[in-house]
């Protein structure tokens, strides 16, 4: 989308809550696992699921435990 303008975009979406990103509220995070890094989910206390994974490595695409799906348990300690 082209929005042709003489105003500034800060003052067209000011009022929008994607235009500031400190309202804005996911739940993902990003977590490194094994060298990798990924973004998650917290399912439950001691359980987050994989969103996606932010590598360029292609072979980190190929490691099935850390594809997007699958569920990684909190170990304790």
């Amino acid at each position: 989308m082209i929005l042709h303008t003489i105003y500034d975009t800060s003052l067209i979406f000011s009022n929008m809550d994607y235009y500031n990103p400190e309202k804005i509220n996911t739940g993902f995070t990003e977590l490194e696992v094994d060298g990798v890094r990924l973004l998650v989910m917290k399912t439950s206390d001691d359980e987050i699921k994989i969103e996606r994974i932010l590598s360029t490595n292609p072979l980190h695409f190929l490691n099935p435990r850390l594809q997007p799906g699958a569920v990684i348990r909190k170990t304790p300690g």
